[in-house]
């Protein structure tokens, strides 16, 4: 099979001619695709890796080694501290696990105050973050989230379609166990008793959780599910997690067979 950059087989899944630049990378494999990072690159034309996107990949995932090297080194930790080190563990194993994955993942510093995960020209899985190593393991929760098949997208809008509040949940662990601070510090009409833990990230807290006007970032106005909800629940399931009113017969249908639902197992 003819492609931009070489010759692929089908037969024994593999390349049959070179990276036309692999001159420029000695250390690489002449036959290896994008690095072997395929979670990070792209590499349409079989010509230069974008090195900015690697090493973005790279540095975020060496900020949450460090983060979980310095929790281990904590001598009589606390049961907070042993939660946090347990999370970063995790967080460090999806990381791995995103990039052995067969489904393309792209990551993108966006910037701003907001993080999110969005379907990029109909297979592509951008990991969308805020120049904060924080907020890129959050992110990359709700990655993985997809990766487990919780989590589906609109191809239409590039949307995700079963987001809930367990999955926020998940996410705000995930960050709080690499800075604290960038949680604890968040307001929420949840008021926590003593002192913040890992522990006290609640579905009541996270939907509590308000922006800098003072709304609710998580309520079902913002298609959010307040039970666990994924792509295999019908569309009445998930009409009611959210806390509107169910659809008929139509509704009975997963939503996982309507055609604009992109899903892990779909591949």
């Amino acid at each position: 099979m003819p492609t931009k950059n070489g010759t692929y087989t089908l037969l024994l899944l593999g390349w049959l001619s070179v990276d036309p630049l692999a001159d420029k990378y000695p250390s690489l494999s002449p036959y290896a695709y994008c690095a072997n990072n395929p979670v990070m690159l792209v590499d349409p034309d079989g010509r230069d890796i974008e090195p900015g996107s690697l090493k973005e990949w790279n540095n975020n995932k060496n900020n949450t080694m460090k983060g979980k090297n310095k929790s281990a080194n904590i001598k009589n930790p606390t049961a907070d501290q042993m939660d946090r080190l347990n999370s970063l563990r995790n967080t460090l194993t999806t990381m791995d696990d995103l990039e052995n994955s067969s489904q393309m993942y792209a990551v993108k510093n966006v910037g701003g105050d907001k993080g999110n995960v969005t379907l990029e020209n109909g297979d592509v899985i951008s990991i969308n973050y805020t120049d904060r190593t924080a907020n890129f393991v959050h992110e990359v929760t709700h990655a993985r989230q997809f990766e487990c098949g919780n989590e589906g997208f609109n191809t239409e809008t590039g949307k995700p379609m079963t987001q809930d509040i367990f999955d926020e949940v998940a996410a705000y662990k995930a960050q709080y166990a690499y800075s604290p601070s960038s949680v604890y510090n968040l307001t929420s009409t949840e008021s926590v008793k003593g002192r913040f833990s890992y522990a006290k990230i609640t579905n009541k807290w996270v939907r509590g959780i308000m922006d800098n006007n003072g709304r609710q970032v998580y309520s079902y106005d913002n298609k959010i599910g307040l039970s666990p909800i994924n792509v295999y629940n019908t569309i009445n399931d998930i009409n009611i997690s959210r806390e509107r009113e169910s659809i008929g017969n139509l509704g009975n249908t997963p939503l996982y067979t309507i055609p604009t639902t992109y899903y892990k197992n779909k591949k």
